[in-house]
């Protein structure tokens, strides 16, 4: 529903600019709205790849709102970034196929806050540049997963061995942003 926000962003600007014309003394608030990914990505065939290994395939692309970080500057108060809330699906993987966890056969999508380390590190940047109804394989490398301990249930044993790559298909349920 885009014409509603364009509707507010008018009102907004128009009370914001009769506000300034009164005299009032109200300091502007500019979002500065970017996909943060991590540096130096190439494409090979249709995946992106990042220097920091993290590999993604878009595999059905969405049509509804980029899940996007916005660093908001508010004068004289320096910078506050937006943390959106995320709703996913997901389902994750070992390199040898073995399925080891599925919100989709949990019947339970999760969500959670992008950029406040609630999830892996790899799946917080994988997620950056989804729109809402988009599916992506995110293929991520054990630095941005769960590294040299791996994983494991509350028996002690391991669900994520140590140093595994992860595969993990997700599909974006909803992107509540600014």
């Amino acid at each position: 529903m885009r014409i509603p926000r364009l509707i507010f962003a008018a009102a907004a600007l128009v009370t914001f600019a009769a506000a300034c014309d009164n005299g009032l003394d109200i300091e502007p608030i500019i979002p500065e709205c970017a996909r943060p990914a991590p540096p130096a990505s190439t494409t090979k065939g249709d995946t992106v790849v990042y220097a920091n290994g993290l590999r993604y395939l878009d595999t059905q692309a969405g049509v509804g709102d980029t899940a996007l970080l916005c660093i908001v500057t508010n004068a004289g108060d320096g910078n506050d970034t937006i943390y959106p809330a995320v709703a996913i699906h997901y389902e994750v993987f070992l390199e040898n196929g073995t399925k080891v966890e599925s919100s989709v056969d949990a019947g339970q999508p999760i969500s959670f806050e992008l950029g406040q380390g609630l999830v892996i590190q790899g799946l917080d940047q994988g997620i950056l540049g989804m729109r809402t109804g988009g599916r992506r394989r995110l293929i991520i490398p054990p630095a941005l997963a769960y590294g040299a301990e791996g994983r494991r249930n509350d028996k002690g044993e391991f669900i994520i061995p140590p140093n595994s790559t992860l595969i993990i298909d997700v599909r974006l349920i909803n992107f509540d942003g600014f």
